[in-house]
């Protein structure tokens, strides 16, 4: 196992990792948060040959790592539950995982609500027809051109607005029912963790945000060789993918964080028990 404890930095992602510059994976940039970042990285030469020996339905890395991630939130549920940022936290009883699918002009959420329960023929089968169902979607057009002249009473309209958006979302935790509003809407769209595969956009390297209320999430990278010590003195080369697990550091120790990123490598480099 590869581990490379990366720093909690906040700043600029590549921007090739969506055509918009204020998106990222889907996510807006006025909707995320700073959050540790634990980055490892799982031998595939495994997975590929099981992918291409195994009968059934083509199993991609996404669906393995959907797998792989419901048997470490079966595990450890605390990757899988709310947080308000404050002192609320609601685990959910069945751990819905999200998918983020690229559909070119931007990343959207495929929530799966039953990925643990479902064979990995019908995970894979799941994910294939909701990705090809998102695709197919009507994209959301995008005006660009010159600004509208704002007149000084409609801006300043506009920044009473924002001053009251912001302060409703700083004291919306003292409401349990508006709490309980917000976490429901966010399973409903992004599930209860995400995985983001954005290996597929040849990102190789980037610092990962948090959307709240998660608790953390999964970023898959572009897979890469390594150069690796064998047992008997030399080196071999071997494809590894690097995992960035993005989590809350307010409430997940980093020791909890490695055993929950090791449980997916660990199943990513065993593929037969995918299957189970």
């Amino acid at each position: 196992m590869n581990v490379d404890v990366l720093s909690r930095e906040d700043k600029v992602l590549a921007d090739r990792m969506d055509a918009r510059e204020d998106l990222v994976g889907g996510l807006r940039y006025a909707n995320l948060v700073a959050a540790a970042n634990l980055r490892m990285s799982a031998g595939i030469d495994a997975l590929d040959a099981w992918r291409k020996a195994r009968r059934g339905e083509h199993v991609s890395i996404a669906c393995a790592l959907a797998r792989a991630s419901s048997k470490a939130l079966a595990a450890d549920p605390l990757f899988a539950c709310a947080f308000d940022g404050r002192d609320r936290l609601e685990a959910p009883s069945v751990p819905a995982l999200s998918l983020s699918v690229d559909t070119a002009d931007e990343a959207r959420s495929l929530v799966l609500p039953e990925a643990g329960s479902l064979s990995i023929d019908a995970l894979a089968r799941v994910i294939r027809e909701g990705a090809a169902r998102l695709r197919d979607e009507p994209q959301p057009v995008f005006k660009t051109g010159s600004r509208k002249k704002v007149l000084p009473g409609r801006s300043r309209r506009r920044w009473v607005k924002l001053v009251g958006k912001e302060l409703r979302e700083r004291f919306d935790y003292l409401l349990p029912t508006v709490q309980a509003e917000r976490f429901a809407e966010h399973r409903t769209i992004w599930g209860d963790f995400a995985l983001h595969d954005i290996g597929t956009l040849q990102v190789e390297d980037f610092k990962g945000f948090l959307r709240r209320p998660a608790v953390a999430a999964l970023w898959a990278l572009s897979a890469e060789w390594h150069v690796l010590p064998d047992d008997k003195g030399g080196f071999f080369r071997q494809r590894r993918l690097p995992l960035m697990l993005v989590y809350s550091a307010e409430i997940v120790p980093l020791d909890r964080a490695c055993a929950f990123l090791g449980g997916i490598i660990n199943a990513i480099e065993n593929p037969e028990g995918l299957e189970a």
